[in-house]
């Protein structure tokens, strides 16, 4: 009877250690899942702090309609919108048709504001050529960047861009922002046309606007 219990002692033994064993190798595993628990919340909470911060960055978005879709002067481009600083309009806000730039707000009275299209001479806006859609315009280098001129027809100019620079035709032409945080990287205003040799040692960049403004007036 002895040795019958002290293998059945011995055998209970060896059972427990194998319980032991198997009891660490959980706690090891569920450390490590209490672990990766950990990071993936982690990380999920900074996407989503990112993903807030990217939001709020994006600029209002007003809806309005032309009113006036003509300029008297036939020097200025721009049309006349139904909003006013009674709407929260302000001067130089950048005026968007979708992604793409149709002007800014050049003047504005209670119930109405002037548009000035990015095809008038009197518009001057940093841009950066690039050879396709791309919003992470600030990454680009800045021999590729100038500024855009309205010509008073249908079409604008990209000046200060040096004549070694490879701008090509097709390129897209995006905003490149300012200062004041009027202006937002990456909207598009038009694409490069014609690429010449100008006076002195600048390139003579045409850019025809990414959308027919005559649309967006009527």
């Amino acid at each position: 009877g002895i040795r019958r219990m002290g293998g059945w002692f011995g055998y209970a033994s060896g059972e427990q250690t194998d319980f032991n064993s198997r009891e660490a190798e959980l706690y090891a595993s569920y450390v490590q899942l209490q672990d990766e628990y950990l990071r993936l919340k982690e990380k999920f909470l900074s996407v989503a702090q990112l993903r807030e911060s990217r939001l709020t960055e994006l600029p209002a978005v007003l809806a309005v309609d032309v009113i006036v879709p003509w300029d008297s002067s036939p020097w200025r481009r721009s049309f006349v919108i139904n909003s006013g600083y009674e709407d929260g309009i302000e001067e130089n806000l950048p005026v968007a048709y979708g992604r793409n730039i149709v002007g800014r707000i050049s003047e504005v009275g209670q119930f109405v504001s002037r548009v000035q299209l990015v095809t008038d001479p009197g518009l001057h806006i940093e841009v950066t050529n690039m050879p396709d859609y791309n919003l992470d315009a600030a990454g680009m280098d800045k021999r590729f960047s100038g500024i855009l001129n309205g010509t008073g027809e249908d079409d604008c100019i990209v000046e200060h861009i040096m004549w070694d620079v490879p701008i090509k035709e097709g390129w897209v032409v995006l905003s490149e922002g300012d200062e004041k945080g009027y202006w937002r990287k990456g909207f598009v205003l038009g694409r490069v046309t014609t690429v010449s040799a100008s006076r002195g040692a600048y390139l003579k960049i045409t850019v025809e606007p990414e959308i027919d403004l005559t649309l967006v007036k009527n």
